[in-house]
C-alpha cells in the first residue's frame, strides 16, 4: 500500500541518516581524514559545490562526503565496481620492493650464516624473496578485501573503510601488549588474517555504543559494555577493539578427533532467531556472533548487504551443529559447524572452526550427510570429496607413505583444480603435502615433465622450480611458453641466464600497456620497437585519460575529444576536470554526460564554453 511504502521509506531514510552520522563520527575519531586528507578534501569540495547535505560537524562532514561518494558509486554501478575498488585498495597496501630496508636483507644473510650457508644474497635471490613477501602480504590482506567486496558482506561502507584503514596499519600480534604491532611502509610481515567473528563483535560494540537521539548523536552507555571497552571505542582505535574481541573468544567444547565419537545435533535458526544465533556463534570465527549481522543474512539471504531491502519471502536460515556436552548430556551453547542457506533456500556456505572457517576433519562426513539432504547441496559434493581426499593424503604423509601417480596428479591438479570447501584460505594441507612430495619426488614417481610444467603455477611455482625442471631435461623455452608476460618481464634476467630467448618486441605486445609505458626505456634498450601511438591505441581509453600527460610526454598524438567518445558517461563525469583542463570540447562532453551529472557540473561546463541550448536539450534547467 502507498502509505506503507511511505512509512518504510521514511524509516529507511532515518536509519540511513543515523548510520551516516555514526560512521562520520567514528572515522573522525580514528583520524581517517588526517591520514587521507587529499581524497577526503576532494570529496568534500565536490559535495559542497553540488550543495549536498552532509551530516556531522567540521571534519565529520568531510568523512561523510567521502563515504557518500563511495556509496553513491557502488549503488549506481553495483558489486562489480566495488570489487574493483577493493582490488585497487589492496594493491596500494602491498609493500614496494624499494621500501624493503637493507636491515632486512642483512638479517636474512645472518640467518644463512647461522645455518652454515652464509653468502651475500644475489639480486635474483632478493627478487625472489621480495615476490614471496609481496605474495604473503597480498594473500593475507585478500582475506579482508575479498570479504568486504563480496555482495554478501553485511556491513555499511563506513565500517568497511574504518576496518580496512585500521587493518592496514597492523603488523604482527604482540602477545604482551595484547594487540597488533604498528605497521609502516617498511614492514615485511603479512597482514593479520581476517577473523569474521571478532570483526562482527567490533561492529556490534560500536553500533551499540553510538546512537542518534532527538538532539543528534549521543553516546549510549550500556551496562553490557565495560569501561575499558567504552574507552577503546571512544579512542577510535580499531586495532585495540578488534584485538580485545579476538582474545575474548568463549571457550568451545573440543570436537572429538574421530567422527564416530562425535555426538550432537543440527539446530535451525530462522528470521527472528538472531539473538539465539549469536549466542550459538559466540566464541566462533563467524560474523553472525553479532546479532545485527545475523539479522542481515536472515532477512536478506544471499543479498545481505546495506543496499538491499529485507525480503519478506526469504527462505534464508542457518543450520548449526551443536555438540553434546559430555558433562551435562545436553547440547552445548556454542556450535562447531554452520550451513547457511540463501534467500532462495539453497546451500550457500559451509563454515567450521579451523583457520579460514574450515570444517574440522571429524565433522566433514557429518556436514556432508546434512548438505546432501538440502536444496543446492549437490553443488558442494565435489568439494567434500576433495576435502576427504586431502585428509587421506595427509594421513599417508603422517605415516611416511608414498603417494601413487593418481594421488600426485590430484595433488598437483594435473587434470583439474582441487575444489575447496574452505571459505577464506586454501586448505593448509595442500602446501604441506606439496612441500613433502615436491616436484623432484613427483617427477620421479610418474608425473611427466609436460604434465608438471602445465600444472605448476606460472606466476610463482614454475619459476621457483625452474632448476629442478631443467635438471630433468626440460627446455627453458618450453617453460617460458607457460609463463605469463608479466612473469617473463619480472624474471627476465633469470630466464636469460638459463639460455631463454626472449623476444622483447613480442613481449611488449602481450604485456599490459601501462607496464610498457612506464618502463619504455628498458624495453627499447632490449630491442623492442615500440610505437607510442600504437601503444595508446591498444590501451584502455580510460587508462589513457588518467595517464594522458605521461603518454603525451612520450610523444603520443592524442585527441582528448576522441577519447571522451569511447568512455561511459559516469567515467566522463568522474574525470571531467581532467578532460576540460586538457582542451576537451565542453559541448562534446555535455552530449555524452547524464543530465544529473550535467546539473552537478553546470557552472564548470558553462565556464568552459558549453552551449546553453544544448544543455537545455538534455533536460537540464539553466
Amino acid at each position: 500500500m502507498p502509505g506503507e511504502k511511505l512509512n518504510n521509506d521514511t524509516e529507511n531514510n532515518e536509519n540511513g541518516s543515523r548510520e551516516r552520522e555514526v560512521g562520520a563520527k567514528v572515522l573522525n575519531t580514528a583520524g581517517f581524514n588526517t591520514r587521507h586528507q587529499e581524497i577526503v578534501d576532494s570529496s568534500f569540495e565536490k559535495a559542497r559545490s553540488y550543495g549536498e547535505k552532509l551530516v556531522g560537524k567540521n571534519n565529520e562532514r568531510r568523512n561523510d562526503a567521502y563515504i557518500e561518494r563511495l556509496d553513491s558509486m557502488v549503488k549506481r554501478h553495483g558489486n562489480k565496481l566495488e570489487r574493483r575498488l577493493w582490488g585497487m585498495s589492496l594493491d596500494k597496501i602491498i609493500i614496494q620492493p624499494e621500501d624493503i630496508e637493507d636491515a632486512y636483507w642483512q638479517t636474512q644473510e645472518q640467518i644463512l650464516r647461522d645455518n652454515g650457508q652464509g653468502h651475500e644474497l644475489a639480486d635474483w635471490e632478493k627478487e625472489r624473496l621480495t615476490e614471496e613477501i609481496r605474495d604473503n602480504q597480498r594473500q593475507s590482506a585478500e582475506s579482508w578485501s575479498n570479504y568486504f567486496a563480496d555482495e554478501d558482506c553485511p556491513y555499511p561502507m563506513w565500517f568497511k573503510v574504518y576496518a580496512w584503514d585500521g587493518m592496514s596499519k597492523m603488523g604482527i600480534f604482540d602477545k604482551e601488549k595484547r594487540q597488533f604491532k604498528k605497521r609502516d611502509e617498511h614492514t615485511v610481515a603479512p597482514y593479520p588474517h581476517l577473523d569474521a567473528g571478532a570483526l562482527g563483535k567490533t561492529y556490534e560494540a560500536i553500533s551499540n555504543f553510538y546512537d542518534l537521539g532527538s538532539e543528534g548523536l549521543a553516546e549510549r552507555q550500556t551496562e553490557e559494555q565495560d569501561d575499558r571497552l567504552k574507552s577503546l571505542i571512544q579512542s577510535g582505535n580499531f586495532n585495540k577493539i578488534y584485538s580485545k574481541f579476538l582474545l575474548e573468544r568463549k571457550v568451545i567444547i573440543k570436537t572429538p578427533e574421530r567422527t564416530e565419537d562425535v555426538h550432537g545435533d543440527w539446530v535451525e535458526y530462522n528470521p527472528g532467531d538472531e539473538e539465539n544465533l549469536a549466542k550459538a556463534a559466540d566464541g566462533t570465527p563467524w560474523c553472525v556472533a553479532s546479532p545485527s549481522v545475523g539479522r542481515s543474512y536472515l532477512e536478506k539471504g544471499k543479498d545481505g548487504n546495506q543496499y538491499n531491502d529485507s525480503n519478506p519471502d526469504s527462505k534464508a536460515k542457518f543450520i548449526l551443529f551443536r555438540l553434546q556436552d559430555p558433562a551435562t548430556g545436553q547440547l552445548a551453547d556454542n556450535a562447531c559447524a554452520s550451513i547457511r542457506l540463501d534467500v532462495d533456500g539453497n546451500v550457500a556456505e559451509i563454515s567450521g572452526l579451523n583457520d579460514g572457517q574450515a570444517l574440522e576433519d571429524s565433522l566433514v562426513p557429518i556436514a556432508e550427510e546434512k548438505v546432501r539432504s538440502l536444496p543446492g547441496g549437490e553443488e558442494f559434493l565435489q568439494k567434500f570429496a576433495d576435502k576427504k581426499q586431502l585428509i587421506a593424503l595427509d594421513q599417508k604423509m603422517q605415516n611416511g607413505e608414498d603417494l601413487t601417480k593418481e594421488e600426485l596428479e590430484f595433488l598437483y591438479e594435473v587434470n583439474r583444480p582441487i575444489a575447496t570447501l574452505d571459505n577464506f584460505n586454501a586448505d593448509p594441507r595442500v602446501g604441506e603435502l606439496l612441500e613433502k612430495y615436491d616436484v623432484e619426488y613427483a617427477l620421479k614417481n610418474g608425473i611427466s615433465l609436460e604434465e608438471m610444467i602445465n600444472a605448476l603455477n606460472p606466476r610463482t611455482d614454475l619459476i621457483i622450480n625452474m632448476g629442478t625442471l631443467l635438471s630433468h631435461g626440460a627446455d627453458i623455452n618450453s617453460i617460458m611458453e607457460r609463463l605469463s608476460p608479466w612473469s617473463i618481464y619480472a624474471n627476465y634476467d633469470l630466464l636469460l641466464a638459463h639460455g631463454a630467448k626472449i623476444d622483447f618486441d613480442d613481449l611488449t605486445k602481450r604485456l599490459d600497456t601501462l607496464t610498457v609505458l612506464f618502463d619504455l626505456d628498458f624495453f627499447r634498450s632490449h630491442g623492442a620497437n615500440i610505437d607510442i601511438n600504437d601503444l595508446a591505441q591498444r590501451s584502455d581509453p580510460l587508462d589513457v585519460v588518467i595517464h594522458f600527460d605521461e603518454f603525451a610526454s612520450r610523444g603520443a598524438n592524442l585527441d582528448i575529444n576522441d577519447l571522451a567518445s569511447k568512455l561511459e558517461p559516469c567515467e566522463i563525469f568522474a574525470y571531467l576536470d581532467r578532460f576540460l583542463s586538457r582542451g576537451a570540447n565542453a559541448n562534446n562532453l555535455v552530449a555524452r554526460m547524464e543530465p544529473e551529472h550535467i546539473t552537478r557540473e553546470l557552472d564548470n561546463l558553462l565556464s568552459h564554453g558549453a552551449d546553453v541550448e544544448l544543455i537545455r536539450s538534455r533536460g537540464v534547467d539553466v
